[in-house]
């Protein structure tokens, strides 16, 4: 850091006095005047009153981006204050207006919890009632599976094959479901046998404790889902058929 700078031609009698001046970044100390001016910045006051500090770009231009005060009273203990997604301050509705039905400007602050199960290795998210296609329609001649599906936390399986184009013979179709152990092995725990030169749609519910038999079209089979299963449609002939299969898991 070097010295405070002094007159050079001071009043005769007067001993020098200290310059004006203003301390650089290499800790010299330089006059302050028209050719050295102090460094400043420029302030704008906000609607609230509050002096902000105006931003430059690089081109040297004047970039000033205020927001709205915070809402009154945002100071108050209890009261709960968030930014919204343009920059201003909004105080966060009471949670008496957490309703279903509520409109998309409550103000409101969620928060989310949901439940996991442990999958031997791993947490996985626990699932509400699921829908999916495992077969899109198309016509097949021979037996087709679906890729093995995983079932999280369900206890029930309903399949539905929709069949909307048969070979003119004598041939059927069964549908199944089959489980695996550890991918090892499959065997089927539930079955559906669909009639010759039927078209429409079938269905096979297999859930614990429901009474096993076949109702208008829909058979029933007291069963669980273990972890992996897939489904597959096996053909008693090379006749071509048109269909499709979808499926629901019920907890």
């Amino acid at each position: 850091m070097s010295t405070l700078q002094r007159e050079t031609n001071p009043k005769s009698g007067y001993a020098p006095s200290l310059l004006p001046q203003h301390e650089r970044k290499d800790g010299a100390y330089v006059p302050t005047g028209e050719n050295n001016p102090l460094p400043t910045a420029g302030y704008i006051q906000s609607s609230a009153g509050l002096w902000i500090p105006r931003k430059g770009t690089d081109d040297g231009s004047a970039n000033v981006n205020i927001k709205s005060a915070l809402p009154v009273g945002s100071n108050v203990i209890g009261k709960t204050v968030m930014v919204d997604p343009a920059g201003d301050g909004v105080e966060v509705s009471s949670a008496s207006n957490s309703i279903d039905g509520s409109g998309t400007n409550s103000n409101l602050l969620y928060t989310a919890s949901y439940q996991q199960a442990f999958n031997g290795s791993g947490w996985d998210r626990w699932r509400n009632n699921q829908e999916g296609l495992l077969l899109p329609s198309t016509w097949r001649t021979t037996a087709t599976t679906s890729a093995t599906q995983i079932n999280h936390n369900a206890k029930g399986l309903f399949l539905c094959l929709d069949i909307t184009a048969v070979p003119n013979a004598t041939e059927t179709l069964i549908l199944e479901v089959k489980s695996l152990v550890n991918g090892n092995g499959s065997w089927a725990y539930a079955n559906y046998t669909i009639p010759a030169n039927t078209v429409g749609k079938f269905y096979l519910l297999a859930y614990p404790g429901i009474s096993e038999k076949t109702i208008n079209r829909v058979v029933q089979s007291s069963t669980v889902i273990p972890r992996s299963w897939y489904a597959s449609v096996n053909h008693s002939g090379a006749g071509a058929w048109m269909y499709s299969l979808s499926f629901a898991t019920i907890l």
